[in-house]
């Protein structure tokens, strides 16, 4: 059992791991970016599909924990 507990975690954090930067690449692709704005704090653009990578490494623990 803790066995399978290390597996997902491992999976998850590769899948997070990889799909962060790939979802971060195709958000300043495709221009969803957070534009700059005198309220805000950052310099310069920020992408808005980092979320989308780390909800992947989400679900692809689960699909661990599934098979």
């Amino acid at each position: 059992m803790f066995k399978l507990y290390i597996w997902v975690l491992i999976s998850s954090f590769i899948g997070a791991l990889i799909a962060t930067p790939l979802s971060i690449w195709l958000a300043e692709k495709y221009g969803v970016l957070d534009p700059v704005d005198p309220r805000k704090i950052h310099q310069k653009p920020i992408p808005r599909w980092g979320g989308v990578g780390i909800l992947s490494g989400f679900l692809i623990g689960l699909c661990t924990l599934w098979f």
